[in-house]
């Protein structure tokens, strides 16, 4: 057990209820339950992990977008949109033909990402779906393509938190079709140029 926990926690016990729980989310996946346990037990304190699903399986299953299906994915990955270095981040290989990726924290750098998987190789006509205030009861679900990803999310003023889903899976998605409103974006431009 180290210092900080001896201090953070020797310093909060005598104030804490007669009993905890630790969530078994992201935590765990951050192999920081066990560090997190350990140290209550130290304390000989009673602990209960009390398992709880991701951002990413709650908001997919609300949406009814499955992250694998048989024709579409056998395989998914997590990814924060916003880290240092995007751009050198190495991507490819986790979008694609047989692959879904999930993209937490991404709405701000939605236009960078769809660049970044772009110039990586996968398909500017790969479907992205973007969960909105996933497993909330105002949870909006919105279509496109992967070229329209950056508009899309300005033009139907997404805000976080939302998760970006690239995939064919996108396609199962209950949600609202977002390419409507870029078609007709475009056969306006068209109207206009001609």
């Amino acid at each position: 057990m180290t210092g900080w926990c001896h201090r953070r926690f020797g310093r909060w016990l005598p104030l804490a209820p007669s009993w905890s729980r630790l969530r078994n989310n992201a935590a765990a996946t951050r192999c920081r339950r066990k560090e997190s346990t350990r140290c209550w037990w130290n304390w000989l304190w009673p602990v209960e992990v009390v398992p709880v699903i991701s951002a990413a399986i709650g908001c997919a299953a609300q949406a009814q977008l499955p992250l694998t299906h048989r024709d579409a994915a056998s395989a998914v990955s997590f990814v924060a949109g916003q880290c240092k270095g995007l751009a050198d981040q190495d991507w490819s290989g986790l979008a694609g033909n047989g692959r879904t990726l999930v993209i937490y924290m991404g709405v701000a750098t939605a236009a960078d990402i769809a660049d970044k998987l772009i110039a990586d190789g996968v398909s500017p006509a790969i479907p992205v779906a973007v969960l909105e205030n996933g497993t909330r009861s105002d949870m909006r679900t919105l279509r496109t393509l992967l070229a329209d990803l950056g508009d899309m999310v300005e033009r139907e003023k997404v805000k976080s938190p939302a998760l970006i889903v690239v995939g064919d899976v996108a396609a199962y998605a209950l949600a609202q079709d977002a390419l409507a409103g870029w078609a007709a974006q475009m056969n306006n431009g068209a109207e206009m140029h001609s």
